[in-house]
């Protein structure tokens, strides 16, 4: 479904995100889901909602030894500057994965393609870049090696608009040569440029080369002006693919809802799940982000076989606990407190593992 704003609105967007209609017509693709997965996604105002309310209490709630130290986690201060020393693990999909930082993540398969999941070269995108450089924000991760090089990307997927996982330089640039996979209603805040965009509403799928691509609900919200005047006109989600007979699920932004229910009723247990666990201070934030027992139980709904986490590190923000790995260190207590038997795999950022 894609929107139609009034005129008046929409320059006001193009003013706020720097779009221009300078270059060639993109491509517009729209995905919708079978019927009998349509769901009423829209308020009366047009604006996008999460399918299930904010729950009214969360399944668990750290109360003490929350930051328990951990011997595979080796820190320079308490819970801060640290590097993962994690035992290698047997692979489920036989591809590689590299986690670049905050939710980046490179794919590439045994086929030899190579997936991007909300790439973002830079700390955030026009114009909290400069506000968070004010701050002295260390979000822009360090120089590392990329997995693939610079192999051209088979597909590139995004979550949703917020600037810290939508770079729109990053996506003209990347769109030149592979096909962006967008939320619906995404494709008004990228510039004419001749790019392959696929809009795709919430249990629509595609195939990229025998892969099989959905996108799937998520309990968040998103806008990209800087007061959000659009707020929630574009959908917010995560993504599944299905490839070789397992599946990945890649969360994105979310907080916690019965829709992990709903969609492991709809795919089945996933195999390799890669889940947030940051920025969850305070009810608002909780509400539309997970913490790290939060993170655990959608793993369990969604029969996840291995569980990644991401939202931590050294060239994290800060936004949502105490210290860099403050998130991560209660995410392995909670671990152990809740005896979860989901098995984890933690990564450094720029790390390179088979999974």
């Amino acid at each position: 479904m894609t929107l139609k704003l009034p005129a008046t609105f929409s320059l006001l967007l193009s003013l706020l995100t720097g779009c221009s209609t300078a270059g060639p017509a993109n491509q517009i693709l729209q995905h919708q889901p079978p019927a009998a997965l349509a769901s009423d996604t829209l308020n009366s105002d047009g604006r996008y909602r999460n399918l299930f309310a904010s729950p009214k209490q969360w399944p668990h709630n750290c109360e003490q030894q929350c930051y328990l130290a951990d011997k595979r986690v080796l820190c320079k201060e308490t819970a801060s500057d640290c590097q993962v020393q994690w035992p290698a693990m047997p692979p489920l999909l036989q591809a590689q994965l590299q986690w670049t930082g905050h939710a980046s993540f490179r794919l590439l398969t045994a086929d030899g393609q190579l997936f991007l999941f909300d790439p973002v070269s830079a700390g955030f995108d026009w114009p909290f870049n400069w506000l968070a450089a004010l701050v002295g924000n260390k979000r822009a991760a360090p120089e590392f090696e990329l997995l693939a090089g610079q192999q051209q990307a088979s597909a590139v997927l995004y979550s949703h608009a917020h600037y810290d996982h939508f770079n729109r330089a990053d996506a003209v640039a990347l769109g030149q040569q592979s096909p962006l996979y967008l939320p619906a209603g995404m494709a008004k805040y990228l510039p004419e440029a001749g790019l392959q965009l696929h809009e795709m509403a919430w249990y629509s799928s595609t195939e990229q080369r025998g892969v099989n691509i959905d996108f799937v609900p998520a309990h968040h919200y998103t806008g990209r002006s800087l007061y959000e005047l659009d707020g929630d006109t574009s959908l917010w989600g995560g993504w599944v693919l299905q490839l070789q007979g397992q599946k990945l699920y890649f969360a994105g932004d979310t907080g916690y809802s019965p829709v992990f229910q709903q969609i492991r009723n709809r795919y089945g247990a996933m195999d390799l799940c890669l889940i947030p666990i940051g920025s969850y201070h305070g009810e608002n934030y909780r509400n539309a982000h997970l913490t790290p027992e939060d993170a655990l139980q959608v793993a369990e709904d969604l029969g996840c076989k291995r569980m990644i986490p991401w939202g931590y590190g050294n060239y994290s923000w800060l936004m949502g606990d105490k210290s860099s790995h403050s998130a991560l260190l209660r995410l392995l207590s909670m671990h152990r407190q809740l005896n979860s038997k989901v098995q984890l795999q933690v990564l450094n950022e720029g790390e390179i593992v088979g999974v």
